[in-house]
């Protein structure tokens, strides 16, 4: 889940680089028992069994939109590791270790030799890498991260406070091995934590998964009060190791300066409680964490303007990821006319903890002279009378304050 933001961030810190995307497979993983479909988990790591290649079924297009936004959005390359024709095979090449997971020192020299090959085999590629001068961009902040999966060990307060789990090493019977993890209870409970930036950062839980058996309880997990999202660790994005357990990232909203607290509540008790492996906060660069602050929470259509005009109105309201009751809406004047030409201080009415909303085409042009404006005044007061309303239902309240209504109130009826 979390390959499209490593690669978007990759291509913003070095924009010249040629990036590649390793597509790797296992032994473990990929085989099948002839005839009874049995895997490896079920049978073992014995090389006289008829293994044959899994089914491919479900997996290609889990991977289709991976790799159309790593061609599309990064201008990137995809390098698969070759399958030979059956599994014998690869255990006569010796690609893989005694774990049938993880490439042998042979597994490796291939690998290496074999980019190599796939990187000059494209004059494209050729000419990318020795083109130019390669940039690199400096990031304003590095990246703030609680983990303790390998060394079970947590910050101590006031940097870092959890109520209602346990730290917990979930493979304690392997003697040179540790998997460390938050477990809470079905009562639910909370992490509070401290963020080292002035700024809004996005946060992001790291946590177990395991498709097959669906045994890790949902929970619903909310972060400074804001708007509470539902997890549900039983959807493991590795297809290819459904039963296996798998830490997953999802971005769960934003921390803001100084204190911050998640609070988890189980929605369902199963087997396993829900367990989390840490916790990031993404620093990088800050022009464009702010840029992504300003993207629409909500888009909506508002009545027709009436009149000559042939354009509806549109409402767009931007959440600060700071919990805010103060709201300012926009009413651009009349020569603003188009969606999307922007607002110069959105960004920082966004940063100082603004809920922000915008009236698009409060003035419609007239089809036959664009350098008209055309509407029907009373039909322009159901049309702030409805933004207003959802501005209302969308922001939970609190003070609204308006710009540019007055201009707008001197285009309208006196009643």
């Amino acid at each position: 889940k979390g390959l499209p933001r490593l690669l978007h961030r990759l291509k913003h810190r070095y924009p010249d680089a040629v990036i590649v995307v390793v597509q790797l497979w296992s032994v473990f993983a990929d085989v099948r028992e002839r005839g009874t479909g049995h895997t490896v988990h079920e049978l073992g790591k014995n090389r006289s069994v008829d293994w044959v290649w899994r089914d491919r079924e479900g997996i290609d297009g889990y991977l289709q939109d991976i790799k159309a936004f790593i061609f599309q959005q990064i201008q990137g390359y995809i390098y698969d590791l070759p399958k030979l024709q059956m599994p014998i095979d690869v255990f006569e090449k010796g690609w893989f270790a005694d774990d049938w997971q993880h490439l042998s020192e042979t597994g490796h020299e291939f690998l290496a030799d074999d980019i190599i090959r796939f990187l000059t085999s494209m004059p494209d590629i050729v000419r990318r890498m020795i083109s130019n001068e390669k940039r690199v961009m400096a990031p304003e902040s590095d990246d703030q991260c609680y983990k303790w999966f390998d060394s079970g060990q947590l910050p101590s307060p006031p940097d870092f406070y959890y109520e209602g789990a346990a730290l917990h090493d979930i493979i304690s019977h392997h003697p040179n091995e540790s998997k460390w993890l938050l477990e809470f209870s079905p009562g639910g409970g909370l992490i509070k934590f401290h963020s080292k930036f002035s700024f809004p950062v996005p946060l992001t839980l790291a946590y177990m998964t395991r498709q097959d058996p669906a045994e890790y309880s949902t929970v619903e997990v909310t972060i400074n009060g804001a708007n509470p999202i539902v997890l549900n660790p039983n959807e493991n994005s590795a297809l290819r190791m459904p039963k296996a357990h798998i830490v997953s990232l999802t971005e769960i909203g934003w921390a803001v300066p100084g204190e911050n607290v998640v609070t988890i509540k189980s929605l369902e008790e199963r087997k396993f409680p829900f367990r989390i492996a840490g916790i990031i906060m993404e620093g990088g660069d800050t022009d464009a964490l702010v840029g992504a602050m300003a993207k629409p929470s909500y888009s909506i259509n508002l009545p027709d303007l009436g009149g000559c005009g042939q354009q509806q109105a549109i409402l767009e309201i931007y959440r600060s990821p700071i919990p805010s009751f103060k709201t300012v809406i926009f009413f651009p004047g009349v020569n603003y006319f188009e969606h999307d030409v922007g607002i110069d201080s959105i960004d920082d009415y966004i940063a100082e903890g603004y809920n922000t909303a915008i009236v698009y085409y409060t003035f419609p042009r007239d089809p036959l002279d664009r350098n008209t404006a055309c509407f029907d005044k009373v039909d322009k007061l159901a049309t702030l009378h409805s933004a207003m309303e959802h501005v209302r239902e969308h922001v939970n309240g609190g003070t609204i304050l308006h710009c540019g209504t007055q201009y707008l109130l001197s285009w309208l009826p006196s009643q």
